[in-house]
């Protein structure tokens, strides 16, 4: 599991190398928004962008002032960022959670999951995704099969591994290759969809 951990972080950094997130939405303004923030003005709007002075994803990385989960000193959220936001801020969260299991919080399985829903909901995050390449998304289903495999090795059933589990089996499965048809996920959810708790024992 180490090598393929290490693997992954290389994986990441090559697949966003280069990833910019010019004419998208971020960190600060996403922030702006979400609903429960006052109504804000164009100057506004334009003004928290340029507050956002990273030319990288990658400075972000070991920047303890950007949380993905709560949003940090600076604020900011997920599930307010455009298609073009999401592909340049979703490669920190991989490589802060394959550096330091856990330390991301729900932020890794939450934003990459997209459950049948009645509401939109899931709609609007496969469009969150649609900026992503096939490498990318090759990458983070890489990511996600990594992440169930470490908790069925280690037993844990938990709600990770259910987030984790349902964005496998409703959405990132389609990118992975061969993995994705060896039949090893038939025993992930009982028929209701639940977890099954026999993948983890």
């Amino acid at each position: 599991m180490e090598k393929r951990r290490l693997m992954l972080i290389a994986a990441v950094y090559a697949a966003f190398e280069g990833v910019s997130r010019e004419g998208g939405v971020s960190w600060r303004q996403s922030r702006l928004h979400d609903a429960g923030v006052k109504p804000y003005t164009p100057r506004e709007y334009r003004e928290a962008g340029e507050q956002d002075k990273d030319k990288g994803w990658e400075e972000l990385v070991d920047d303890a002032n950007w949380e993905p989960e709560t949003g940090g000193a600076i604020g900011g959220s997920f599930s307010f960022l455009d298609p073009i936001g999401f592909r340049y801020y979703i490669p920190i969260v991989l490589v802060r959670e394959l550096r330091d299991w856990g330390s991301c919080g729900l932020a890794p399985w939450f934003h990459l999951n997209c459950p049948p829903t009645s509401d939109g909901r899931r709609e609007w995050r496969v469009r969150q995704f649609s900026a992503l390449n096939d490498r990318q998304k090759r990458c983070i289903a890489a990511f996600i099969r990594y992440a169930i495999d470490r908790a069925v090795a280690e037993n844990d059933g938990g709600l990770a591994f259910e987030g984790y589990a349902q964005a496998w089996i409703h959405y990132w499965k389609q990118f992975a290759g061969d993995v994705a048809n060896d039949g090893w996920d038939a025993d992930l959810f009982e028929d209701d969809g639940s977890h099954d708790s026999r993948s983890a024992s």
